[in-house]
């Protein structure tokens, strides 16, 4: 029975549904500032140097402490992390690009409310 035929007869489809939820949409600033505390705390999520950091059990067992400790799901704590982790990388590229001729009163300084708290983060980061 073609799909068309099969639409046809009544015959009732079922999608396939991903298990994944959907990640959140909104986070309150309280909420990212308590994600990146923790997110400190727990070198083994962040810092390549740590022995810990090549572990995924370890890696797992933080984000679930970290779940629990927020109250939100390990999916949304790792989507958040790479969203903070990727604008981080874009404000510090913007910092450090300079033009030819540009005073140093004239270079970039991030206004973006996490730039000091994620500073932690800039000692294993490589960009250049």
């Amino acid at each position: 029975m073609s799909f068309v035929n099969m639409a046809e007869s009544g015959a009732q489809f079922e999608f396939c549904k991903n298990s994944k939820k959907s990640p959140r949409k909104t986070w309150t600033e309280r909420e990212t500032t308590d994600l990146i505390e923790a997110l400190e705390g727990c070198p083994c999520l962040w810092n390549i140097y740590e022995k810990c950091y090549h572990s995924r059990e370890a890696q797992e067992k933080e984000f679930q402490e970290i779940s629990r400790g927020l109250d939100i799901s390990v999916a949304d704590i790792k989507a958040k992390i790479t969203s903070l982790h990727a604008q981080l990388g874009r404000e510090l590229a913007k910092t450090r690009a300079t033009k030819s001729g540009q005073g140093l009163s004239n270079s970039y300084k991030s206004s973006w409310m996490f730039w000091e708290s994620l500073q932690f983060l800039t000692t294993v980061l490589n960009i250049g």
